[in-house]
């Protein structure tokens, strides 16, 4: 009887992860289109890197997301066979270090016939719940494309297929100048991608590694204890003088 429930069980847990009503998003201004879940929440345009995010919430804090960043790129002849997937891996864990992120598996393909490479990855660093992502990126003229469709991790085992279903979603819609040139010398450039919902001044500095941010707080500390000190020092210093106008007094 205990079989037969579990089998009941996980068999609701699979018609729940597969029995989604997907429908079709369309993004004009950059030129493409993916599936979601018709029932989760939609934002558009959030940043200047994220132009598009879905989101299912749970009452116990747990979610599904998908999102597609299109981060500029300061030239057009770029190509994602130009990278290696550790440089991907490296560049998509940015300022957190390599040890908050994960590889699972990866590989590469094509979008809409421009080269693409796949991230199957855990990320685990503290600003951000554990998760399980799978993201897609590809080039197309000077845009740098992550769609990330990714899940809380203890979700992951339900929704699997979900989630690839949806990053493999992505299409181009339009064309757009690339001149399929390559780097002459590949393998000294970083690959920055910025975080879903992240702002274009946070994903400035978090190329630059962790190293900002520890100066930045002791900066912040020195500032606060010279400014103590100063305060400190002058109260005294008034008090001292409140004591000789009261002698002088007396």
């Amino acid at each position: 009887m205990k079989r037969i429930s579990t089998i009941i069980f996980t068999a609701l847990l699979t018609a729940q992860a597969f029995g989604q009503d997907l429908t079709t998003h369309s993004d004009t201004k950059h030129g493409f289109r993916l599936s979601h879940p018709s029932d989760w929440t939609i934002k558009e345009a959030m940043t200047e890197a994220t132009v598009f995010k879905a989101v299912k919430k749970f009452a116990d804090g747990q979610y599904l997301m998908l999102t597609v960043n299109a981060q500029l790129l300061d030239r057009s002849d770029y190509s994602m066979t130009d990278f290696k997937i550790e440089d991907m891996v490296s560049g998509i864990a940015g300022g957190y270090g390599e040890d908050s992120m994960t590889l699972r598996s990866s590989g590469r393909g094509q979008v809409s016939g421009y080269p693409s490479a796949w991230l199957l990855v855990d990320k685990h660093h503290a600003l951000v719940k554990p998760r399980v992502e799978y993201t897609v990126l590809v080039i197309q003229g000077r845009y740098l494309y992550n769609i990330s469709a990714s899940c809380s991790k203890p979700l992951y085992s339900q929704y699997q297929n979900l989630i690839k279903q949806l990053g493999d979603s992505f299409t181009f819609t339009a064309s757009a100048s690339n001149s399929g040139g390559r780097m002459s010398d590949s393998g000294n450039y970083r690959l920055i991608v910025t975080e879903p919902g992240e702002k274009p001044v946070p994903a400035f500095l978090k190329a630059f590694g962790t190293t900002w941010l520890k100066y930045l707080i002791i900066g912040i500390l020195f500032a606060g204890a010279s400014a103590l000190w100063t305060k400190l020092k002058g109260k005294k210093k008034t008090e001292t003088l409140n004591n000789s106008v009261d002698s002088d007094k007396e």
